[in-house]
């Protein structure tokens, strides 16, 4: 890991910078709490293979999430500009079911928590929740390292009870792309 940051920053000194601007990352904020983020129950466009797309545009912008599955389930994030994609992330997350056998939780209300948690995007880190979120029965958190440019990070779920378990994990990346 060491390696990659240290190549990632050789390389980016030779190139010329490009910044995710206040536009971008308030847009990205507005399209992630309208789409999966969002209140409602189901959301996303059905394809053929399965997979699902949410979509949001605004002023020339547009925002895309592809996933496919329930659980576990995979997906990207784009940010489109001016027609072109400057941004992305990747994702893979599940629950570990076996674990919620002895729990009194269902899936959708760990994905319900989710949700909440994705509610409260924190706007200078536009990836995922904020870093820590406590409710009732749940415990999230979510560690990420760098910035809109490049990063990379985890959310887990944490059941509360007698012995905290984590019930649900996803890793994530991504940045700016040219």
């Amino acid at each position: 890991m060491i390696f990659h940051i240290t190549f990632f920053r050789a390389r980016s000194k030779k190139r010329k910078e490009f910044f995710m601007n206040k536009e971008y990352i308030d847009f990205l904020v507005r399209a992630k709490l309208a789409t999966y983020a969002s209140e409602g129950d189901e959301v996303g466009e059905q394809q053929a293979d399965g997979s699902k797309i949410l979509e949001f545009g605004e002023n020339g912008l547009l925002y895309v999430d592809h996933y496919h599955g329930f659980n576990p389930f995979s997906g990207w994030e784009r940010l489109v500009a001016n027609g072109k994609t400057v941004w992305t992330m990747n994702y893979r997350g599940e629950i570990f079911s076996e674990r919620l056998k002895k729990l009194p939780f269902s899936e959708r209300e760990i994905y319900d928590f989710l949700r909440q948690a994705l509610r409260n995007i924190p706007p200078k880190y536009p990836f995922r929740g904020p870093a820590r979120l406590e409710k009732e029965k749940f415990l999230y958190f979510n560690r990420w390292q760098r910035n809109c440019r490049g990063f990379h990070g985890n959310e887990v779920i944490i059941a509360r009870g007698s012995k905290y378990r984590i019930i649900y994990q996803l890793h994530y990346h991504g940045g700016i792309i040219r």
